[in-house]
């Protein structure tokens, strides 16, 4: 049988609201929290952490290839955790390499899954 002491200092800590509110977007530590409690927000953090880091990755591509001016229309990019599948249709080999080149100088870059297709003559 646990007894309690009711009262304390901790416990009314407790029930007052915070001075300032907290940002939705704030990191939280979660030190000293229980191990699957740990464990569950520093693995929402780290998914939280590689979702913001695809987008800026498809930021980042989309930027290039303005910058670049690939001719290229249709083409579709799906990345996960850096990974980086594109799909679409190309006129030529020369245009299929431009791209994944392109591709592959971008920062954050892992790996590169090439669906493209070489367009009917």
């Amino acid at each position: 049988m646990a007894l309690r002491a009711r009262g304390t200092a901790l416990e009314d800590r407790c029930q007052q609201p915070t001075a300032f509110p907290v940002a939705a977007s704030a990191p939280v530590s979660a030190y000293g929290l229980p191990g699957p409690l740990r464990a569950l927000i520093e693995g929402f953090q780290e998914r939280r952490a590689r979702t913001t880091a695809d987008k800026s990755l498809a930021l980042r591509l989309k930027d290039a290839m303005t910058r670049e001016q690939v001719t290229a229309r249709g083409l579709s990019f799906y990345i996960e955790h850096g990974a980086v599948a594109v799909y679409g249709n190309v006129a030529d080999g020369a245009e299929r390499e431009a791209i994944l080149g392109l591709i592959a100088r971008q920062p954050g870059v892992t790996r590169i899954v090439d669906h493209l297709r070489l367009a009917d003559a």
